[in-house]
């Protein structure tokens, strides 16, 4: 039987070697190698690796995230006293400012209520 320019033989009883291998509906390209489709496969294992694959790709990546999520933490942590002590400079910096504004002031009404 010939279709699409490719002989196609279907084992059946009285085929030869052919027969003693395959099943009576596994079909061979003329070059004796199989088809595409692997017949052979069972269909559970073709449902275990289906299902299995893509979830341990998922779990993979799950893993990797965690150990980056994992490493910011930490870097942060190592961070903190850091800008602990940053926003405590920055504190005292900026009640040094009102302080002086606050004498400034003080200074100029003290003036003008010496010069009433």
């Amino acid at each position: 039987m010939i279709q699409s320019g490719i002989k196609l033989l279907a084992a059946g009883p009285g085929t030869g070697d052919f027969a003693r291998h395959c099943p009576p509906t596994c079909v061979r390209r003329m070059s004796g190698w199989p088809s595409r489709y692997n017949e052979f496969m069972a269909d559970a294992t073709q449902a275990l690796l289906t299902v299995s694959i893509p979830t341990l790709a998922v779990l993979i990546g799950i893993l990797v995230n965690n150990s980056r999520l994992g490493d910011t933490n930490r870097r942060i942590d190592d961070l903190r006293p850091d800008l602990s002590r940053q926003i405590s400079d920055a504190r005292d910096i900026i009640r040094a400012e009102l302080l002086r504004v606050e004498q400034v002031m003080d200074a100029r009404l003290k003036h003008m209520e010496e010069d009433r």
